[in-house]
Order: C-alpha cells, then sequence, then structure tokens
C-alpha cells in the first residue's frame, strides 16, 4: 500500500492492516488509531504528532520504521520503552 505522503490528519483508523505500508511524509496528526498493524510500514518523516493509539498500535508501531517521523514525547517514550 503506498500512502506516502497521505493527509490523514484527524482519520479515526480502526482495524487496518498496513503491514509494509510505504507511509512516508504522511501527515497522522491527532489521527486515532485503534488496532492498527503497521510492522514493518515506512513513516520516515511522517507527523505522528499529537495522535491516538492503543498498546496494538503501538507493539506494530515498535516494529516499523519511524526514522525522522514527528511525534510527541508521550508516543516516544512509549516506543523507546517498547524498545
Amino acid at each position: 500500500v503506498d500512502l506516502s505522503g497521505a493527509y490523514l490528519k484527524n482519520a479515526n483508523l480502526d482495524r487496518i492492516y498496513l503491514t509494509n505500508a510505504n507511509l512516508t511524509g504522511a501527515d497522522l496528526r491527532e489521527a486515532t488509531l485503534t488496532t492498527v498493524e503497521m510492522t514493518g510500514a515506512d513513516l520516515t518523516g511522517a507527523n505522528l504528532e499529537n495522535a491516538r493509539y492503543d498498546q496494538f498500535t503501538l507493539l506494530s508501531l515498535s516494529k516499523a520504521k519511524t526514522d525522522g517521523a514527528l511525534m510527541g514525547d508521550d508516543l516516544r517514550s512509549d516506543l523507546e520503552a517498547l524498545a
């Protein structure tokens, strides 16, 4: 799935399968991510500031590429705690 540069601000993503998806530069600010599988997804340069997420999504995000992604301190610390 190629969602590079996608504008998903305030989107409500629920039970979505985005394994290995290209989300480079995607705008996910303030998005609600519930049961979103992102293992292997490329979120390089994506904006995840103020995104809301559940434990399932957090675990899959920890297995995604997030180099240069913008994210709040809460998400960053949650991901670091899983590393």
